[in-house]
């Protein structure tokens, strides 16, 4: 695949407007689209094709084939109104349904210029590529262990005590089984992570466990047989033909897995129709923020609250027992189902909500004024980019040569490629093209295709090569000799995003799921998370409708983005309209509407043209199915159509992809394993846990605790506090002794001083716990280190609380804080801009920020600007020194760009924890925005 020339694109786009996006003048369109065509032209009668729709009908439903397959055109009269319609659906169909399914639609690479034009010409004929279906893999399922070559281990596979865990299906369903673990079974397993031969096997185990072949083959049977052992016999859903492989002979028939294909005559697609897209992209992240996904931030919240910083397996996380689940997938026996049911229809509702702002202002005055809509006119606020995926693909047709769009966005533009590579080599190297450019875009991380099979009736869309170079099989075989696991994929929470890291590659993956599988059907919960993973932090969809915006209306008009139509006109039909036909032909032609309309939605949409009669009809039979009925203009002009060698006229539909090459991925690497160190009450740590109301907890700090710290500052070698609110809100106070045989005394001590405040009820509870150094967080090197800074930062934190009067000095010196960490921590002002923007848009989606958030922040802060040098506290010379001393050694001892980016942002955090009595996490949020003012307006400065 050539990739268009930037400037030769963009020298085509004129008078555009600028969203200050930064992806705007990057976004590229690649040089080939895809044509996607159906298998009748518009023009075609059913007398004309009769014999081929009857074809195609076996394709899809052989039990009505072999009613109607001796039918005659003359003779479809006799049948009865039921079977007329589903005939007129099926041709229906065939004319104006670009959807690649079976023959009923075809597909054809077509070249993108910007120069000459020409205009598309294809063939008549369909050729058609022939695959057994996939749900007859199990025919040819063969697990003797006597004719199988290679075995490999289920990749769920992990260890809780004496138990191994692993997924396996059962009658269609997952479930999560276990067996006891023995020495024998450990060592297959282990041997088997990678494809390994079973002549190896068994030299294997004679030599450990002197077992002979036939006990090694009895014991590799139940493996399999158990499917904690995988197969080279067993059915593979990427990489070669599964069939193929097998060397199965088979007939092209209509019950096969069926992929259409054109061929090309002439032409090619003007690319200058397109000129608009880029921007009207730009326009979707500037207004439009990624939203937020319920599963995933609930994912986040549990694992932060359980692990904190830690780094754990995704197979144990997925174990309802050990882990957390995801997305409530894992359910207890005896769960209501109606109560599942409300919750989870709860749950659809709250995601579905859209915040009345201005942009639904504009909209409603538009709809209201009955007056063109145009999202060009719409003045977006200068807020943060939403992040794009590096490809993405636009599904469209035209209308008088503008775009119509269909479907919009994907994680990947190889989510709609991924099922035609196998079709030929040409598809094949489109996809690997662009799954070059995401990998080369983000060049430290590894990216990871997802190898799934689940639905026999809906699996061939999953049928594809293998595009990425590693592969996570899931309860299927690899073709890959080294196919990643569960078990060593680590999960962790950063900077408010989950990371997956392989232990094994020491690198971030990133999961790809190249198929257009409806991944919401899986009730698999490891599956169902890795599908979310790879749209995390991505706006992933520009899908555009009023209705969205304005439920329960019933008309929508025209939605555009200058000449791109992003939201065809809707009419909700009356009931009162579906008496009869005359009563449908009266409403219809009282709206106006004399063109072909739609109903349905994308792959499930019928066409309907009001000036037929046959089309009226089929619309009251439509009607008795349905409980509400939208109608949307179709958009159809002849103008657009393209034609075969005889003339036939088609409708459409296409698939641009367009591609950026910023890194979208930051690298990260596993953490060292680190020793575990704990201290038990009465060892050289004491840590307590104060609890008390937030409000009371300055007093205590500045009160009680102070005093404590300052009559026993004699046996400390060091200390330090934050505040935490889990399960409820409590003071931690960490104690470093320099002896331990005064480790009771110094817990007397405190006891006496708590007592009278439990008394009173300032304190509620107070316990002693065990002291977990935090080497995974910080490494073993550097803890010590940390201990120290967190010492000198305790001091200068309650230093600050004292001395300030007010939230806002409090806020102002957190900022000037964070400020003097980032100066000390980035040699130039660009890379403390773009560290405290990344920090800015994390916390900005955590807390789920909009406009009006931003210009509250904003106007707060022109307010406190004039007055922020004078609120500062100075700091005593003393605590200034060590503190910023102590800060300097920590930055040193990191070991790259990452990792210091990561220490301070932690201990940002950390300081403001101990700042604030509550809500430290929006507290950040402002502290962030308010330093990227103050930073742009110091850049501003030095550049005069």
């Amino acid at each position: 695949m050539v990739f268009i020339d930037v400037v030769h694109f963009y020298a085509n786009i004129s008078k555009i407007k600028i969203y200050h996006n930064l992806y705007f003048m990057k976004i590229i369109p690649l040089d080939k689209i895809i044509c996607r065509t159906p298998a009748f032209g518009i023009n075609q009668t059913i007398e004309e094709v009769w014999e081929e729709l009857k074809l195609k009908i076996e394709e899809s439903s052989p039990g009505f084939h072999s009613v109607i397959k001796t039918l005659k055109t003359s003779e479809l009269n006799q049948l009865d109104e039921k079977a007329k319609y589903t005939i007129w659906k099926y041709f229906n169909r065939a004319k104006f349904r670009s959807t690649p399914f079976g023959s009923f639609a075809a597909i054809l690479n077509v070249k993108l210029s910007f120069a000459e034009t020409k205009n598309l010409v294809i063939t008549k004929d369909m050729f058609q590529h022939h695959w057994i279906n996939w749900d007859q893999k199990e025919n040819y399922l063969n697990n003797n262990v006597s004719n199988i070559n290679y075995i490999c281990s289920n990749s769920s596979i992990y260890l809780v005590e004496d138990e191994i865990r692993y997924l396996k299906t059962s009658a269609d369903t997952f479930e999560l089984a276990a067996v006891t673990a023995l020495p024998e079974l450990n060592t297959i397993l282990l041997n088997c992570k990678i494809k390994t031969s079973l002549g190896s096997i068994y030299e294997l185990m004679k030599n450990v466990f002197n077992m002979d072949k036939r006990s090694t083959k009895h014991l590799l049977q139940q493996l399999v047989d158990l499917q904690l052992l995988h197969t080279d016999l067993q059915a593979n859903i990427t990489g070669e033909d599964y069939f193929t492989k097998l060397q199965i002979a088979y007939p092209k028939q209509a019950r096969n897995y069926i992929i259409a294909e054109r061929a090309l005559l002439q032409g090619h697609f003007d690319g200058k129709l397109l000129k608009s897209l880029p921007e009207m992209i730009a326009f979707f992240t500037k207004c439009f923020k990624v939203p937020q996904n319920t599963d995933l931030s609930n994912f986040k919240s549990e694992f932060v609250k359980r692990f904190e910083h830690k780094e754990m397996s995704l197979a144990q996380l997925m174990d309802p027992e050990i882990g957390i689940g995801y997305g409530n997938l894992a359910q207890l026996s005896g769960t209501d189902i109606l109560v599942d049911e409300i919750k989870n229809l709860k749950g659809n509702i709250l995601e579905k909500q859209i915040n009345y702002g201005k942009l639904q202002q504009f909209l409603l005055k538009k709809m209201l004024a009955n007056v063109t809509i145009d999202l060009n006119e719409f003045e977006v606020e200068e807020k943060g980019n939403s992040m794009l995926p590096n490809t993405f693909s636009l599904i469209f047709h035209l209308y008088h040569g503008k775009p119509v769009l269909a479907h919009t966005g994907g994680s990947t533009a190889n989510a709609l490629l991924g099922r035609f590579t196998i079709v030929n080599q040409e598809f094949e190297n489109d996809a690997r093209a662009i799954a070059d450019l995401e990998m080369n875009a983000n060049s430290n991380v590894l990216f990871f295709d997802i190898a799934y099979q689940a639905e026999n009736k809906v699996d061939n869309v999953n049928r594809r090569k293998q595009l990425y170079p590693y592969e996570l099989p899931i309860l299927t075989w690899s073709d890959t000799n080294n196919p990643l696991d569960l078990n060593d994929i680590l999960v962790a929470v950063e900077q408010n995003e989950v990371i997956l890291k392989s232990k094994s590659l020491g690198k971030r993956l990133i999961p790809r799921i190249p198929s257009a599988y409806n991944y919401t059907r899986s009730d698999l919960a490891v599956y169902r998370f890795l599908c979310d993973i790879q749209c995390q932090g991505l706006l992933t969809s520009f899908n555009f409708k009023l209705q969205d915006f304005f439920p329960g209306l019933v008309y929508y008009p025209r939605v555009n983005f200058k000449e791109i139509i992003i939201s065809p006109a809707m009419w909700l039909l009356p009931s009162s309209a579906l008496n009869d036909i005359t009563s449908i032909s009266n409403w219809l032609a009282a709206q106006h509407i004399d063109k072909i309309f739609k109903v349905g939605y994308a792959d499930q949409s019928l066409s309907f043209d009001p000036k037929k009669k046959e089309d009226l009809w089929a619309l009251l039979n439509y009607s008795k199915q349905q409980d509400e009925i939208y109608i949307t203009e179709a958009l159809l002009a002849e103008v657009d159509y393209i034609k075969d060698e005889e003339n036939n006229l088609y409708s459409p539909q296409y698939i641009v992809n367009y591609y950026h090459q910023d890194r979208v991925y930051n690298p990260s690497s596993p953490k060292p394993n680190e020793p575990v160190q704990f201290y038990l009450p009465g060892s050289e740590w004491l840590y307590f846990e104060i609890y008390c109301h937030p409000a009371k907890s300055n007093s205590i700090l500045l009160g009680l605790i102070r005093n404590y710290l300052n009559i026993n500052k004699i046996h400390l070698k060091k200390w330090f506090y934050i505040r935490y609110t889990d399960p409820k809100p409590h003071i931690r106070l960490r104690l470093h002794l320099k002896n331990t045989n005064l480790g009771f005394i110094l817990i007397q001590a405190l006891q006496k001083l708590v007592e009278p405040e439990m008394q009173k009820g300032l304190i509620t509870d107070f316990k002693l716990q065990t002291y977990h150094k935090e080497n995974q967080r910080y490494g073993s090197k550097k803890i010590d280190l940390i201990e120290q800074f967190f010492k000198e930062d305790s001091i200068y934190a309650l230093f600050l609380v004292k001395h300030s009067t007010s939230d806002y000095q409090l806020m102002i010196n957190a900022t000037h804080v964070v400020k003097e960490l980032c100066e000390l921590c980035f040699e130039t002002l660009e890379e403390q801009i773009s560290f405290v923007k990344k920090m800015a848009k994390s916390f900005a989606e955590e807390m789920n920020l909009e406009a009006t958030s931003f210009k509250k922040i904003n106007t707060n802060f022109n307010q406190l600007k004039g007055n922020l040098a004078k609120e500062i506290i100075q700091r005593p010379i003393g605590i200034n020194k060590k503190w910023k001393n102590l800060f300097s050694k920590l930055m040193v001892s990191c070991e790259d760009q990452a990792v210091k980016q990561t220490l301070l942002a932690d201990l940002i955090h950390m300081h403001i924890n101990r700042l604030f009595l509550a809500d430290q996490r929006i507290y950040e949020t402002i502290i962030y925005h308010y330093l990227i003012r103050i930073l742009h307006t110091k850049l501003a400065i030095s550049t005069v």
